[in-house]
């Protein structure tokens, strides 16, 4: 019987990649949906992800949705996309405060090498 899941994550490949927890985050939810359940995902949109590149829509219901965090009235809103070349759905939490000028050289230097005072 498919199941609708949502897989929430800080990071996946090939959008924000870090540790192994990358590789991880993108083939749950394909193997997951390969068995034929309903998977989406969610996480930050941080900086450096490229909307052009991974062609992030606006999701007009889920745009200045009001929450509160950390005892803060605060508005997000959500961009969508897929990871590509697969039909899994990825959610974007847009946050200016949190996630939006994260340099993509945060973890990584240039030559691909982690960096050693992170």
């Amino acid at each position: 019987m498919a199941k609708k899941i949502f897989y929430i994550t800080s990071e996946m490949e090939p959008f924000a990649s870090t540790s192994s927890l990358s590789d991880y985050s993108s083939s749950v939810p394909l193997n997951l949906q390969s068995k034929g359940n309903d998977v989406r995902c969610l996480m930050p949109k941080y900086g450096f992800i490229s909307e052009r590149k991974y062609i992030l829509r606006e999701v007009i219901r889920l745009k200045e949705v009001p929450v509160n965090f950390d005892g803060k009235d605060r508005t997000m809103s959500i961009k969508s996309a897929f990871i590509p070349n697969t039909r899994v759905q990825i959610y974007f939490v847009l946050d200016k405060d949190y996630f939006s000028i994260v340099n993509p050289l945060i973890y990584k230097s240039k030559n691909g090498q982690f960096i050693k005072n992170n």
